[in-house]
């Protein structure tokens, strides 16, 4: 997560709301939890002072609808960024793309984010298997940028792609996917869609229910 000591201020709230909504995620939402990540009670009142959150009597915090809204929109920018580094850049964490994707959130427009989220397949988590929130482009399903990562199920018979990810929080899926071979970075080809999805890869020829091709999320081999 962002490391909450920038220059700018406008930087340093949107850290500071990021690592506080993250932590919140997780149900750590008493003062003495945040404060063992060096979240001060000085810090915490910089944003009540804001009006993002509120600290009831029992240290307990939780965002106002102001503060809810601020951090759902900064942590889709953070997981979409980090979606684009790894399944189209192919840029992994061990090559330090959290602190480039930490720097990347802050300069995205709330349009620039949608189209990402577009070309990404408005794809529903993160690389870590976390949420990404929807956005406007979700609900609209905007056609006019051409996903380049899509569901195995809607990519054309005869085309070829790579694994990017898996999008389902099912621990039982993500297990026999596994089992099968189907793993981020194969790379396979569509043969049939109906009645069952049938893929190629690796010189094996797999069928799959349209519940599992669903989840299966690939980048396009492009033209």
């Amino acid at each position: 997560m962002a490391n909450i000591k920038h220059e700018s201020i406008k930087e340093r709230h949107e850290d500071l709301m990021e690592v506080i909504g993250v932590h919140l995620e997780k149900g750590e939402n008493n003062i003495s939890d945040l404060q063992r990540h060096d979240i001060t009670r000085p810090r915490l009142q910089e944003i009540v002072d804001t009006n993002h959150i509120i600290i009831d009597e029992k240290d307990r915090v939780q965002f106002l609808p102001k503060g809810e809204r601020e951090f759902l929109s900064l942590i889709r920018r953070h997981r979409l960024a980090e979606r684009l580094f790894h399944d189209v850049l192919d840029i992994s964490d061990e090559e330090g793309s959290e602190e480039m994707v930490c720097k990347v959130e802050h300069i995205l427009t709330e349009d620039v984010t949608d189209s990402i989220c577009t070309l990404l397949g408005h794809p529903t988590i993160c690389p870590h298997g976390k949420p990404i929130p929807p956005g406007r482009c979700c609900e609209l399903k905007d056609d006019q940028v051409k996903p380049l990562v899509v569901p195995l199920s809607r990519i054309e018979i005869g085309s070829e792609g790579t694994i990017a990810f898996m999008s389902t929080n099912d621990r039982t899926m993500m297990e026999r996917l596994a089992a099968m071979g189907l793993i981020p970075g194969i790379k396979l080809k569509l043969q049939q869609l109906k009645p069952a999805v049938v893929i190629l890869f690796e010189e094996t020829v797999l069928s799959l229910d349209t519940e599992f091709a669903d989840a299966v999320y690939i980048r396009r081999k492009m033209d």
